[in-house]
């Protein structure tokens, strides 16, 4: 029976995982294009002054960084792992009603 509570526990853990991860990617993502799109930072009420002392002239290069590499990979992973997490549950699912 504890055999089955840990992999129960364990299956919520990387569900809830997967939806933190989801969250991440969604954001970066729409962040990332507004940055793209208004390399200014108005539309997102930031200020050029955050930008003193970098190599970065506005939010274009930091944006198109956080759109691929946080965003893209974050979605990239949660895509492929989801997968994987829909076939626990449908077999989980599926052994609940057999018996």
């Amino acid at each position: 029976m504890e055999h089955s509570t840990n992999k129960s526990t364990f299956t919520i853990a990387r569900v809830a995982s997967l939806i933190l991860l989801a969250v991440v990617g969604i954001t970066a993502l729409l962040g990332g294009s507004a940055l793209i799109i208004d390399p200014s930072g108005h539309s997102m009420s930031i200020k050029l002054d955050g930008l003193a002392g970098t190599m970065f002239d506005d939010y274009r290069a930091p944006g198109v960084i956080l759109f691929l590499a946080i965003g893209g990979l974050s979605s990239a992973v949660e895509l492929y792992s989801s997968r994987e997490i829909l076939k626990i549950i449908q077999s989980s699912f599926f052994i609940r009603v057999l018996f």
